[in-house]
């Protein structure tokens, strides 16, 4: 399961400002969670589950911006997070603002909902690799169905720059954006609705046996300031109203 692919697909430098452009992934879904980072803590400011700081991972001003900050790429560092049943989820969102500091290595992870094994399907880890040099790299996404891995892949992205990435999964297939355009696409339609696994940001889980965390890899040199979950598409005002109302009116057809 662990063998992943150094695939980089041909595209033109990103230079957006992060933050600055949507590409619609995360437009009228719900939110699960929010997790920012001020105060020394991963606070969740939408679904009440803090993060845990690991070893010499740390939150506070980097960048210019309040993030979680790991500035050693160890595996040992990271931030974990209890799984809860809200992020397993048929179709959703993953959003992240980040900046890779000091070079880009071979490997280096941002989030990762996973552990060693296939199993049931859906898990996920977003991880940076090295493009043609060590300063500058890509954003791979590994989504997994119970029996393979299905990949997206940024163009090539700077050094000491924010970016947001969005990664979309569900019905519409895989999608990654950046600063506000679709990158890439998979046409895997798989979820996270069989993932029950905790997740971590600043390195990978996809070692560790389910429910452990008893072998993590690939540790992040830079830093995160916002990792959001986004859930189903929920209708507008005015077509929830107009469905109310039908129904209603096929509840009186049918009197």
């Amino acid at each position: 399961m662990n063998a992943y692919t150094t695939h980089i697909v041909a595209a033109s430098v990103i230079f957006a400002v992060a933050g600055a452009a949507s590409a619609g992934l995360t437009d009228g879904r719900s939110q699960v969670a929010q997790w920012d980072f001020s105060g020394g803590h991963a606070l969740d400011i939408v679904g009440n589950n803090n993060g845990q700081i690991v070893d010499q991972a740390r939150i506070g001003t980097f960048g210019g911006r309040d993030a979680a900050g790991f500035l050693r790429g160890r595996s040992s560092d990271y931030i974990k997070f209890e799984n809860r049943n809200a992020y397993q989820l048929s179709d959703g969102v993953i959003a992240i603002d980040f900046k890779q500091t000091g070079h880009w290595n071979s490997m280096e992870t941002l989030f990762s909902k996973d552990s060693n094994g296939y199993r049931n399907g859906g898990d996920l880890t977003i991880n940076l690799l090295r493009g043609n040099d060590n300063h500058e790299g890509i954003i791979q996404v590994r989504f997994q169905s119970d029996s393979a891995s299905y990949y997206v892949n940024s163009g090539l992205l700077d050094l000491n720059k924010w970016y947001n990435m969005e990664f979309a999964f569900g019905a519409d297939g895989m999608q990654l954006a950046v600063d506000g355009s679709i990158v890439d696409t998979n046409a895997f339609t798989g979820g996270m609705a069989a993932n029950t696994q905790d997740f971590s940001i600043g390195a990978a889980r996809w070692g560790s046996e389910p429910g452990e965390w008893d072998d993590m890899r690939n540790g992040y040199s830079g830093y995160i300031s916002s990792v959001g979950i986004y859930g189903n598409v929920v209708p507008a005002p005015g077509a929830l109203a107009l469905l109310l109302t039908g129904g209603a009116l096929a509840s009186r057809r049918r009197r």
